[in-house]
């Protein structure tokens, strides 16, 4: 959930929800969304821990970029059509891996996991988006 590169898939799926009745999101890749607030602050307590090495830090939990979508317009309140669909059949010049979850272990490891379950930051991110 990050503006940095113009827009951000939250973004796009409530501009697509007022130009169509129908959007239409893959269901065969499966992620975690993860908001830039909270990974900052989670960076921030790592960097203070003098820990080195590689650590994933994303948001907890997983889900298809159709799941995100369909939470997304949830939490709008927006009553659109999600239509499930393929990479297959959404032709994307994007390509990304099927499954591409990260796992936090080190992070947890060293007990300071702090990353909010992906469903719990994106209702942040609405209650604090301009």
């Amino acid at each position: 959930m990050c503006r940095a590169k113009g827009t951000n898939f939250v973004d796009m799926m409530l501009t697509q929800a007022k130009e169509k009745k129908d959007v239409r999101v893959v269901t065969d890749e499966i992620m975690t969304p993860t908001y830039t607030y909270h990974l900052a602050r989670q960076i921030r307590e790592l960097v203070n821990t003098r820990a080195y090495g590689i650590y994933h830090a994303t948001n907890n939990g997983h889900c298809s970029w159709y799941e995100f979508a369909c939470e997304i317009f949830k939490l709008a309140g927006i009553p659109v059509t999600v239509v499930p669909t393929t990479t297959n059949e959404f032709k994307s010049p994007i390509k990304r891996p099927p499954y591409s979850v990260l796992d936090n272990a080190a992070l947890r490891n060293l007990g300071i996991d702090h990353m909010p379950a992906w469903q719990v930051s994106l209702k942040h991110y609405f209650d604090h988006k301009p």
